[in-house]
C-alpha cells in the first residue's frame, strides 16, 4: 500500500464514524485534508512546511460529511496546486523560498516540498479568533469579559 493509501484509509476511518450532523458544523471549514504527491515521497530531503490555518476552505464541515468524500476533499489540496495561483502571502514566499533552496536546480519542483495546515478546521465567522489574525487572544478576552 502506498503512502498515499494510507493516509486516504487513515482519513476514511474518521469518515467512516457515522457523525452525527449538528448545527455548529455549518459554523467550522475543513477538514483541511493533504496529497503526499509522487514528487514529494521520492524527493531527498523531506521537508514539510507547517502553517497556521487555513484562509478559508470549499466546504464547510457539515457540508464536508453529507456531500463530499475523502477523495474529492483531497482534490482541492491538489488543485490549489501549492500556492501557484494564490496572493504572495509571507507563508507562501517562505515555502517558495524554502523549495528553491532545497532545489536549486529544480525551479519547477513545487511539489517536492510539502505543505499543511496545524489546524485542520477554522471557523467561518471571520470575527472569531482563529480567523482574526490581527487580535491577540488577550485582546479578545479583554473585550469579551472586561
Amino acid at each position: 500500500m502506498s503512502p498515499q493509501e494510507s493516509l486516504e484509509n487513515f482519513y476514511q476511518s474518521f469518515s467512516d464514524r457515522g457523525l452525527v450532523m449538528k448545527p455548529e458544523y455549518d459554523e467550522i471549514a475543513g477538514p483541511d485534508l493533504i496529497w503526499l504527491d509522487e514528487e514529494y515521497l521520492q524527493s531527498e530531503p523531506k521537508i514539510a512546511i507547517i502553517g497556521k490555518e487555513q484562509r478559508g476552505w470549499d466546504y464547510s464541515y457539515s457540508e464536508f460529511i453529507s456531500q463530499w468524500d475523502i477523495k474529492s476533499a483531497i482534490s482541492v489540496y491538489r488543485t490549489f496546486d501549492f500556492g501557484k495561483e494564490y496572493y504572495s502571502s509571507p507563508f507562501w514566499r517562505f515555502f517558495h523560498q524554502i523549495r528553491h533552496c532545497a532545489f536549486p536546480q529544480e525551479p519547477n519542483a513545487r511539489k517536492k516540498v510539502l505543505w499543511t495546515n496545524l489546524l485542520k478546521f477554522v471557523a467561518t465567522d471571520t470575527t472569531r479568533y482563529l480567523t482574526n489574525h490581527t487580535q491577540s487572544p488577550c485582546m479578545t478576552f479583554k473585550k469579551t469579559y472586561a
